[in-house]
């Protein structure tokens, strides 16, 4: 499991990481110069090359002796001054100075440096070795201010002078960048390492990221955290565009730009290095548990800024994981349930508050279940909620759904805390309250019935088609497969005419409840035009007792933005 945002990780850029290249160099054929004997010359080399040997092995003091008896032998062969001799003390000092003695290592180079400045010149390529060694000598001691001076130099000494495929000028440049980086001084080492990086097209590119991971670190320890997201944010693009690996794990790197774009109150920036870690996540599909994470944090971050549609979604990914990794009573899926529920209770608040009621149902329902079965189950507080929804339920007319949620409220109360119990004695009355509203409604909805009944029968269908919400599939599909579909009153008359439709007058409404969605069920008797009570007998050749005759017959009132409307057709009879 990737651990939560920190500080990304960078390794530490080492001074004196070029030694053993320094020491190297100095391998070159020593019996080819001038005023020194063969057997001298090959016993120099042997020296040199089996103390570098045992140094890149490890065997530092083993090195370090051979490499003391390699500059005695060119001090006896060439003098104290030879450039050799100072070539072999740089050689020493380089050792010492990464596992020996530092004041001797400084001692052998400073007296190095002299030697070879005085026998090669201060601008000799071969010189500035010995400025690097004692440059990062300094540079490790903490002697920073010394340390570029001697680096600036070499620098400039390499730059005319860059080595085969320019690997001492980049052994260099690395090191003084280093240098910076560690002086605080990061867009110095910035600039140097970019021109690395197009030095050695594209090969540096790995330093310049972990240098840029090491700014955002301590730009984050020192409290700027607009600089540290601006590093961070650089590391990923350089690793990107060289095509790089960066140091740290870049979704980690993206969701602690969020953290911290959250810490500086840049609530949009967080909501797109959020989304970035989450892309990132997405692609690799390897840890669930941190996609979770990322959406949950995500989401809280649009709830900061009152998008609840946004955070949703979100909230509901992460629930949706964590279920397949987590048991249902951990704290971080009951955690993640509860903000769901909430985001969803907040987004239909904001729906009721315009007036957008009939939106906000779903999402207080969708609210409930998740507390019931995460959070809260069988509590008072969940009854409160239910109570709550069957009162915007009951300010929709939904009576049904909102006797259902006002009975649930009450059992829950009852059970946890007792008849007696103010909130049970309030959602009570509410219930009560509520069929009384009920019945009002329903007698409204049983005028519009009664009223588009009577306008069939005395032929007003203009009229009648204004109280209609249903299908016209029935006669378009039959009878009327001809006629215009937006020619209601041509259907009507056809309807009640030829087609069968029994447009009578309503006799009696023997009885009503309440639909799931809203609206009424009505059991109708009817009327024939003689006055006597219709009966419908048995239908397409079927006998009374296949078919028992019926006089009552159910239909739909719907509330609609016209107002009541009826939601079938009339009885057909063939």
């Amino acid at each position: 499991m990737r651990k939560r945002p920190g500080y990304p990780d960078a390794r530490e850029v080492p001074l004196m990481r070029s030694r053993c290249s320094h020491i190297a160099m100095l391998i070159l054929g020593l019996a080819a110069l001038c005023g020194i004997a063969r057997a001298a010359a090959e016993e120099w080399e042997r020296l040199t090359a089996e103390s570098l040997s045992l140094y890149e092995a490890g065997q530092y003091e083993e090195a370090i002796r051979l490499s003391r008896q390699a500059l005695d032998a060119a001090i006896e062969a060439l003098g104290p001054r030879h450039q050799v001799v100072g070539k072999s003390m740089n050689n020493l000092g380089a050792m010492l100075a990464g596992h020996g003695d530092g004041d001797e290592a400084e001692e052998v180079l400073t007296e190095a440096l002299s030697i070879l400045e005085e026998s090669l010149g201060k601008g000799a390529p071969g010189t500035s070795s010995a400025l690097n060694n004692l440059a990062e000598l300094y540079a490790a001691r903490g002697d920073d201010g010394r340390a570029e001076k001697l680096f600036l130099r070499a620098l400039a000494i390499r730059r005319e002078a860059p080595g085969e495929d320019n690997a001492d000028l980049a052994t260099t440049m690395k090191n003084l960048a280093s240098l910076y980086a560690k002086m605080d001084r990061f867009h110095d080492a910035e600039a140097l390492y970019q021109e690395l990086v197009e030095m050695t097209g594209g090969a540096a590119a790995p330093d310049l990221c972990n240098m840029l991971i090491t700014e955002g670190n301590v730009r984050r320890e020192q409290g700027r955290p607009g600089e540290a997201i601006a590093a961070y944010a650089k590391a990923l693009e350089a690793a990107g565009r060289y095509g790089v690996t960066p140091p740290s794990d870049p979704a980690l790197i993206q969701e602690t730009n969020a953290v911290l774009s959250v810490r500086a109150g840049d609530l949009e920036g967080a909501a797109s290095w959020y989304g970035k870690a989450l892309d990132t996540l997405s692609e690799r599909n390897d840890d669930e548990s941190d996609r979770a994470r990322v959406s949950r944090d995500l989401a809280r971050v649009n709830v900061k800024m009152k998008r609840y549609g946004e955070a949703i979604p979100l909230y509901s990914q992460a629930l949706e994981i964590q279920k397949g990794y987590l048991k249902s009573d951990d704290h971080d899926l009951g955690t993640t349930a509860k903000e769901l529920a909430a985001a969803l209770s907040a987004q239909a608040g904001m729906f009721t508050e315009s007036g957008r009621s009939e939106e906000a149902v779903p999402l207080l329902v969708e609210s409930i279940e998740v507390r019931e079965m995460y959070v809260e189950h069988g509590t008072p507080s969940l009854a409160i909620r239910m109570n709550n929804l069957a009162g915007i339920l009951t300010e929709l007319e939904r009576f049904g759904e909102a006797e259902r949620y006002y009975s649930r409220a009450l059992e829950m109360l009852r059970e946890s805390r007792g008849e007696k119990d103010p909130d049970y004695l309030l959602v009570l009355g509410n219930l009560k309250q509520m069929h009384a509203l009920s019945g009002q409604s329903a007698k409204s909805a049983a005028d519009v019935l009664r009223r588009f009944f009577s306008l069939l029968h005395g032929e007003q269908y203009a009229e009648a088609a204004k109280l209609y919400c249903g299908s016209y599939s029935f006669l378009l599909e039959g009878c009327c497969s001809d006629a215009d579909p937006d020619d209601v009153v041509y259907l009507w008359h056809e309807g009640c005419g030829r087609c069968g439709l029994q447009c009578l007058e309503v006799r009696e409404i023997v009885d009503w409840s309440p639909l799931p969605d809203g609206g009424y069920r009505f059991d109708v008797k009817f009327s024939t035009d003689e006055g006597d009570l219709y009966i419908s007998g048995p239908c397409c050749g079927a006998t009374a007792e296949q078919d028992p005759p019926d006089s009552v017959f159910w239909f739909s009132v719907l509330r609609t933005d016209a107002g009541w409307q009826v939601g079938g057709l009339p009885l057909y009879v063939p």
